[in-house]
């Protein structure tokens, strides 16, 4: 982790991506390493290693308004059937920009978007 507190993840996520890619590569040529070796107790201890913080799995609802140049659609991230966040994309050739959906700004597409997530799950 960078020791640069002060500069922003966008500055920093680069650094943090490719030490958290070196960490998980060694980690995986020690297990293959410790299968042709038949080592076992390696082998699973090296597996523990390897466990992330956590997993989680959510399902994504696409609403798609418009498609060609440009188009338009909007994420919504569906946990234990409730939306949980909502993103608006628009899109035209080499380009692209999105906004997050909430209550305040968007109630209407927000409503949409826990709609279609009742319909489509």
């Amino acid at each position: 982790m960078s020791d640069d507190r002060n500069a922003t993840c966008e500055n920093r996520i680069d650094a943090q991506l490719l030490s958290l890619e070196r960490w998980y590569r060694r980690r995986y040529k020690r297990l293959e390493k410790a299968q042709r070796a038949n080592d076992d107790a390696r082998e699973e201890e090296l597996h523990e290693e390897l466990e992330p913080l956590a997993v989680s799995a959510r399902r994504l609802v696409r609403v798609e308004f418009f498609w060609g140049g440009p188009s338009a659609h909007m994420d919504a991230e569906v946990d234990n059937g409730q939306v949980v966040a909502a993103t608006f994309h628009f899109l035209d050739w080499f380009d692209g920009a999105s906004r997050s959906i909430d209550e305040n700004s968007n109630p209407a597409l927000l409503r949409l978007a826990e709609e279609m997530a009742e319909v489509a799950l």
